[in-house]
């Protein structure tokens, strides 16, 4: 399936009712969720482990120095696993997400809609391509590392926050990987417009 074209938005057109399972691969994503939530979680967490042993030290008991990285390892390990291993799957009845923590399943009658959004660690990863970008030789493949449509969010009916599909991650820059998802999604009445590429703007052109 060829790529759309920068600028242009990828045709999502309904078809018939979902009858089978369809889910979101992106080996990309979870890869990053891994890395993201590796590090996140270990520099965290050793914060808190030292911060935790400096006041226990203040009692007269001093904390094992592998008690204090290697609480903060293992939990960021999991972190790193729970992140590879996220997952989002079309059904006919509902749409299962299954994040790092958390895992929802969503009749599809209480779904309003499906919308692109913005995520914490993806915005991290953008700032780290954006300055890649500055000093790249090559600005057409390091423009293509920045897309705003950053993950699906699904708006559902009684609830004020919306729920994040993280299998979904920067699915702005591997449309093809998410295209039989989002066919899926538009079968079952929730087709998903991506916001168009655009350049990065130059501070000092303003």
């Amino acid at each position: 399936m060829a790529r759309p074209s920068k600028g242009q938005q990828p045709a999502v057109a309904a078809r018939a009712p979902v009858t089978h399972e369809t889910s979101a691969q992106s080996p990309r994503a979870r890869r990053q969720l891994a890395v993201v939530g590796f590090v996140g979680y270990l520099i965290s967490g050793l914060l808190v482990s030292m911060g935790i042993a400096t006041l226990v030290e203040t009692t007269g008991v001093e904390t094992p120095v592998s008690v204090q990285f290697g609480i903060p390892l293992a939990f960021a390990v999991l972190a790193a696993w729970r992140g590879a291993t996220v997952s989002a799957i079309v059904r006919p009845t509902e749409v299962f997400v299954r994040n790092r923590w958390r895992s929802v399943t969503v009749p599809l009658g209480e779904i309003e809609a499906v919308e692109t959004g913005a995520s914490v660690p993806y915005t991290t990863i953008n700032v780290v391509d954006y300055v890649r970008y500055q000093f790249s030789s090559d600005s057409a493949m390091a423009a293509d590392m920045l897309n705003p449509s950053d993950l699906l969010k699904i708006r559902r009916r009684g609830h004020r926050r919306r729920l994040p599909v993280y299998a979904t991650l920067g699915m702005g820059s591997y449309v093809d990987d998410m295209q039989p998802f989002l066919t899926a999604l538009a079968a079952a009445g929730h087709a998903v417009e991506l916001a168009p590429w655009a350049p990065p703007v130059d501070a000092d052109a303003i």
